[in-house]
């Protein structure tokens, strides 16, 4: 991956955001997550794919904790260590954040809305519960799993007055601790289902699900001739033909945002279905 500065940052961030990771096995535990036609797109166009330093800070976040985590470290701790184990020929690595007497705790750097929502909790689990297994493969027990999420978008003001709102900018998420033939089954299912398209063309690869691109609903503007921005949006399709008939005005469908593959997705310059979906959904207006 070529890592760009468009907003000429200072040298020092981004040489720190060009920091090597481990390499050599053919899946992480967080790859598992993905679908196969990010995968094999990622892999296969790594050389040629793009991604500024100013989308990486975050990340320097969590690296300055596990520095942090290691200068303090202890006798009955493991931080950061890199596990693998090879299933069918497959090399399979992870790399849980911190171990200590049975219980892997993970960090994460999210928005106070993912806690809301608990749209990443199906993932965190998945992920957490790969790391259970390296864990228990390398002969140590795991009784409890968990993740410390640091809300970078948390605001006092709304805790203060909103008691569904997360009460703190650190939250701890308790996370679902599959028995051993569940997760190998999970593990064995996505390496399977990865293989399977390893030779396959990057125009033939099986389209992401809505789910695998964090598809939002679609939206239904009602336009006016000769004005740019819409007059009224809906979510409901109903309402938006009875709004537009009343008042005579041009109902006009929007796909709904693909959030994975407009911000989450290094591969999609490549992606044929991202292409498809962004010529079906410009409609000649795309400041509306």
């Amino acid at each position: 991956m070529k890592i760009t500065n468009k907003f000429n940052l200072p040298e020092n961030i981004v040489n720190a955001v060009k920091k090597s990771t481990h390499v050599g096995a053919d899946y992480s535990a967080s790859m598992l997550e993905n679908s196969a036609r990010q995968v094999w797109l990622t892999k296969r166009h790594d050389a040629e794919i793009e991604q500024d330093a100013s989308d990486m800070v975050f990340s320097l976040f969590g690296s300055a904790f596990h520095h942090i985590l290691q200068s303090g470290e202890t006798a009955n701790q493991l931080v950061e260590e890199y596990l693998t184990d090879t299933i069918g020929g497959v090399k399979l690595s992870g790399m849980a954040d911190l171990y200590e007497d049975g219980k892997i705790t993970d960090y994460k750097t999210t928005s106070a809305w993912t806690m809301i929502y608990g749209s990443r909790v199906d993932d965190w689990t998945k992920q957490l519960n790969i790391y259970a297994y390296l864990y228990g493969k390398a002969n140590f027990e795991v009784k409890e799993l968990e993740i410390i999420a640091f809300l970078r978008d948390w605001s006092k003001s709304k805790a203060k007055y909103d008691p569904a709102y997360p009460q703190s900018q650190v939250a701890v998420v308790k996370i679902e601790l599959w028995d051993k033939a569940k997760v190998f089954d999970y593990i064995v299912g996505r390496i399977g289902e990865f293989e399977k398209y390893k030779q396959v063309a990057d125009n033939e690869l099986p389209y992401c699900t809505d789910k695998e691109v964090w598809q939002k609903e679609n939206v239904y503007k009602c336009m006016k001739e000769g004005r740019k921005s819409s007059v009224k949006n809906f979510e409901v399709k109903a309402d938006a033909e009875k709004y537009c008939f009343e008042n005579k005005l041009k109902l006009v469908e929007f796909l709904g945002e693909r959030v994975k593959c407009e911000d989450y997705c290094p591969a999609k310059k490549f992606c044929s279905q991202y292409a498809e979906y962004k010529k079906e959904n410009t409609n000649g207006q795309d400041n509306i």
